[in-house]
């Protein structure tokens, strides 16, 4: 007789297994996913704060590792990873955040001073330099990581008196950028600049008795900026001569006197009095 005849249709599936590395997640969720043979599906790696997408891996299609989002072809069960790496973030470190420049109106002025660039963080620091007065000059304009700039000033530019501009360190990649040095110019008359000054630290004043080696320490600052201290000490018993007696050069050493460039923030070079 007749006998009825029953198909049973079979579904197939295509199973997408997806997974990532620390530092995110995928969209869809990582975990299996079936689609219909011959789909086509889209996936996301999505990093989480402080990392990067940096690609994928397992049944990538040859050439697409690093797109993102990632479109796929269901043509078979496939296994993929999405892949994070931490972001390496640099940051400007400045030697300074202040400069000073004296001059007098005859065009005696401050020496080239410097700051120095560095990278207090991760990954590739890559900087350049602007300001935003026409007195200002400096000869470096762009670095990467660790750098020095000289810095100069133009008195012949202004009038007498007190004038301000910035220096701005700037980066598209760094997690402080910009960074910006305050830069005074204070021009004079000459008549008006006012004598050196300082202390003579150690030995103290009138100390007798002295043999050997022995530091001698002290600061000294003026409107315009030291270039040298030359050290002499009186005659002692037994010396043929009345005029003081030649030691030799101060030297002159950058952030030893914290306490000089506090108390008198105007004055030029005051870091290395």
């Amino acid at each position: 007789g007749d006998r009825d005849a029953f198909v049973t249709k079979l579904s197939i599936k295509c199973r997408l297994s997806l997974s990532s590395s620390n530092g995110g997640a995928t969209d869809p969720e990582s975990g299996s996913h079936d689609y219909n043979p011959d789909s086509e599906v889209s996936i996301s790696g999505i990093p989480d704060t402080g990392y990067l997408f940096i690609g994928w891996t397992g049944n990538v299609p040859s050439g697409h590792e690093n797109d993102n989002p990632l479109t796929l072809i269901m043509d078979s069960d496939k296994s993929i990873t999405a892949n994070f790496a931490l972001t390496l973030t640099p940051s400007i470190s400045l030697s300074t955040t202040t400069l000073g420049f004296g001059a007098t109106t005859t065009g005696i002025k401050t020496s080239d001073q410097q700051f120095r660039i560095s990278n207090s963080g991760d990954g590739s620091l890559k900087w350049s330099v602007s300001d935003d007065k026409d007195w200002l000059t400096y000869d470096t304009v762009t670095g990467v990581e660790a750098g020095v700039v000289s810095v100069s000033v133009d008195p012949s530019k202004v009038s007498e008196g007190v004038h301000n501009g910035i220096i701005t360190v700037s980066s598209t990649n760094a997690s402080n950028s910009p960074q910006t040095i305050a830069v005074t110019l204070t021009v004079k008359e000459l008549s008006d600049c006012d004598l050196p000054f300082g202390s003579f630290d150690t030995p103290i004043d009138d100390t007798s008795g002295i043999t050997g080696a022995i530091p001698v320490t002290g600061w000294v600052l003026d409107d315009i900026g030291i270039e040298s201290v030359k050290i002499f000490r009186n005659p002692v018993s037994g010396e043929q001569t009345e005029d003081r007696i030649y030691i030799g050069d101060a030297m002159f050493v950058e952030g030893a006197r914290a306490d000089v460039e506090q108390a008198y923030p105007e004055y030029p070079l005051n870091y290395q009095a």
